[in-house]
């Protein structure tokens, strides 16, 4: 009876009920959407560092070694020899090395010139279903796209494309002596890679070549039957052991390779100490949060309290009925707890909603991906516990103020 009582008061009060469940549910909003946020882009860059155990690069530091081979943000201060790739590569402890040769893009995007051992790595952290048409190239002129670039520069397979010297958006200088064949269109992965050209380590070096030199080129040229277009140097390479024991003892071998600088990066405590630095970020969305929370408690306060003593005869007529004060205490609780509920449950329900289109958003733009993994148990507990306590200080404010009205 009295939470039927409680239920037709509020709709009674629709307009005022329905602004203090609004005002609940932005400041639920606003709290959990910054955890989301921060959340899903740690869980994103995790994901792109997925199978890979060390990422090596000539010495320039852990996070920029980080950025630019893993989610090709930046350039190499130098790059590594060649050599020191295979000897890396033909180490027993190696099960799979990746090299990466960067510098060149295409319409805003970037060019990797890379080998096989790339889509080895892809159908390992993504299964073996990694081509959503076409397959890897096989010659020195051809390409693979990232599922980003070929859906927003609208590439099928068969298509000729021309690359450009550098990373920018735009360039003065084009490699036009030759056009490269689009083979393949890799899935979505939801990491960097969507929004990347693929191409072969002898394709990358052919291109850097005077155009009379290009010119003597067959167009069909397998991979590897050309030794003089066999690069001199890298910016990075990725390993992946046998066995993860070892990983620690390489990596100290590398570092200390008397040959060439080196510097071998474990590629989670990079992205760990990245995102220590960026702490205040954390505290600054969550600061904001709070604030837009304390702000709609106060409003919402301000309006119930506000209507106590617009109700004083729906009071008075409760106690001509004989309701004592306790009841009415305890139906202002009830009416308080059932518009913080219903508020949280709407702003819980937008944050998934506002998340899904974050997500998709984070995608499309910068390759970022993490899934939608949501605690229901804490949620659900969360706003039981929020609405109960609201609900009890709110009938304890009641009380004090009703008493002053003489109730």
């Amino acid at each position: 009876m009295m939470f039927r009582l409680a239920i037709k008061s509020l709709l009674s009060r629709r307009f005022s009920a329905a602004v203090c469940v609004a005002m609940i549910a932005l400041s639920t909003l606003a709290l959990l959407t910054v955890d989301t946020v921060y959340r899903g882009t740690q869980s994103a860059f995790s994901r792109g560092v997925q199978g890979i155990d060390l990422m090596v690069g000539a010495p320039t530091g852990d996070i920029n070694l980080l950025l630019f081979s893993a989610f090709h943000v930046g350039a190499p201060s130098r790059e590594l020899s060649f050599s020191t790739f295979k000897h890396w590569q033909n180490n027993p402890a190696v099960k799979r090395a990746v090299p990466l040769m960067l510098g060149d893009s295409h319409k805003g995007f970037r060019v990797i010139g890379t080998n096989q051992q790339l889509f080895d790595h892809l159908r390992a952290t993504n299964g073996n279903n990694i081509f959503a048409q076409g397959a890897p190239f096989t010659h020195v002129f051809e390409v693979t796209l990232g599922r980003e670039v070929a859906r927003k520069l609208g590439y099928r397979l068969g298509d000729q494309l021309i690359l450009s010297h550098g990373m920018g958006s735009h360039s003065f200088q084009q490699h036009d002596a030759r056009t490269f064949t689009v083979t393949g269109i890799l899935a979505a992965t939801g990491t960097p890679i969507d929004k990347t050209l693929q191409v072969s380590l002898d394709g990358i070096e052919a291109i850097h070549w005077p155009e009379q030199k290009i010119a003597n080129l067959p167009t069909q040229l397998p991979i590897g039957e050309n030794p003089q277009l066999t690069p001199k140097s890298l910016a990075a390479f990725y390993l992946t052991l046998e066995n993860k024991v070892r990983t620690f003892q390489l990596q100290r071998a590398i570092n200390q390779y008397p040959k060439e600088p080196t510097q071998a990066v474990l590629p989670g405590v990079a992205v760990t100490q990245l995102w220590g630095m960026l702490d205040w970020i954390e505290i600054a969305l969550l600061t904001l949060g709070g604030l837009a929370s304390l702000i709609a408690t106060i409003g919402v306060s301000g309006t119930l309290l506000t209507h106590l003593e617009q109700r004083m005869k729906e009071f008075q007529l409760l106690r001509t009925l004989g309701a004592r004060q306790r009841f009415i205490f305890t139906l202002l609780g009830i009416e308080t707890t059932s518009l913080v509920a219903l508020g949280a449950l709407i702003g819980c329900v937008g944050t998934i909603v506002l998340e899904r289109v974050l997500l998709t958003v984070a995608q499309n733009r910068w390759g970022l991906y993490w899934a939608l993994d949501i605690d229901w148990l804490f949620i659900s507990t969360g706003i039981a516990t929020l609405a109960v306590i609201a609900g009890i200080i709110f009938s304890g404010l009641s009380a004090l103020r009703l008493r002053k009205l003489s109730l």
